[in-house]
């Protein structure tokens, strides 16, 4: 049931890769618009990693023994001594379909099922990442959801559709991980040959995987109700055309903003010591200028020098705006 499950997801996964190999899109590296992919590879990917993790759930040997109350085989061969006990307990093992164990405490020691936890809850992880990609472009506007007859997608505002289903996806399989975690590191440990500890945990075995389904079922739900929105995809590339062009972010445009702004800057120091010098060397006329630009109304120097200052402005909040982009060492 729990590989089944896996499995409809995978081929669910690429059947979205295959659809939509051909169909470019704007990746993103740290939430920022990044170099070109194609919707289709950014499905590909996932379903690579969940065969990989799929093989190491199923490939986890389940092992079985039959013996004493400490492991050994001492009132057996007290009863029966010339039975070969081993041989016996293997074909008997084995015939479950089970992997024998020969060396054991008075419990099997749970090492087979710590490996299955462990490897379910990496595969859950990886469904989990998927969740969060699929929720973030169905806010990008990167998909549709389709609506169900009769269905509101929003209990209180019904003009929106929310992604509840990656959401119920990752919620679930949350709860899976935390409870397979814990059986994966306290299974294997009991203390000398025997204590109870396991016992407890062992009953939430069933609620693991139970979580596990349940979210595997949901992000089936969720694919199969997606729809990509495909001038949304192409508009959102078009319009970081400049950085898909040079093959990613434009390093280069908060440098080339902080040079115009110090151009800026500086023109208007140099106008304004120009200014100045003038003053001082006629004084006179440059007041009876000034007195008669402020009676004509026509104060041309000043109008250029607010001009140039509203646009000194504002290149230095784009160059703010553009530089914080550029922080830290790693802008990959």
């Amino acid at each position: 049931m729990i590989l089944g499950a896996i499995d409809r997801v995978i081929e669910g996964l690429a059947a979205m890769a295959r659809a939509h190999a051909a169909l470019p899109m704007l990746a993103r590296t740290h939430g920022q618009p990044a170099s070109p992919t194609t919707l289709g590879k950014e499905f590909a990917n996932f379903v690579h990693r969940l065969r990989r993790a799929r093989e190491r759930v199923a490939g986890v040997a389940l092992t079985g023994k039959i013996n004493g109350a400490v492991g050994n085989y001492n009132a057996h061969c007290a009863a029966y001594p010339g039975v070969d006990w081993e041989a016996f307990a293997r074909r008997f093992v084995e015939a479950l379909g089970l992997e024998f164990n020969p060396y054991t405490i008075q419990i099997e020691p749970h090492d087979c099922i710590a490996e299955l936890a462990d490897a379910l809850a990496r595969l859950n992880t990886v469904l989990i990442d998927l969740d969060r990609d699929l929720w973030g472009y169905v806010s990008l506007g990167y998909f549709r959801q389709r609506v169900a007859e009769a269905e509101v997608g929003s209990s209180t505002m019904p003009h929106k559709v929310n992604p509840i289903d990656f959401e119920n996806s990752e919620g679930n399989l949350g709860v899976a991980n935390a409870l397979l975690r814990h059986m994966a590191e306290k299974l294997p440990i009991s203390r000398w040959q025997r204590d109870l500890t396991d016992s407890t945990v062992l009953r939430n075995l069933g609620v693991a995987l139970g979580h596990g389904l349940l979210g595997y079922e949901s992000c089936l739900k969720g694919l199969g109700r997606l729809d990509a929105d495909r001038e949304h995809i192409g508009a959102d590339l078009a319009e970081n055309w400049g950085s898909a062009r040079r093959g990613g972010a434009d390093r280069d445009a908060p440098l080339r903003r902080g040079r115009r702004l110090r151009a800026a800057q500086g023109s208007h120091a140099r106008q304004a010591a120009h200014a100045g010098r003038a003053r001082r060397v006629h004084p006179h006329a440059a007041d009876s200028r000034g007195r008669a630009r402020a009676a004509a109304g026509d104060d041309a120097g000043g109008l250029h020098r607010a001009r140039h200052r509203a646009r000194a402005a504002d290149l230095m909040r784009r160059a703010q705006r553009g530089g914080s982009a550029t922080g830290g060492t790693d802008r990959r």
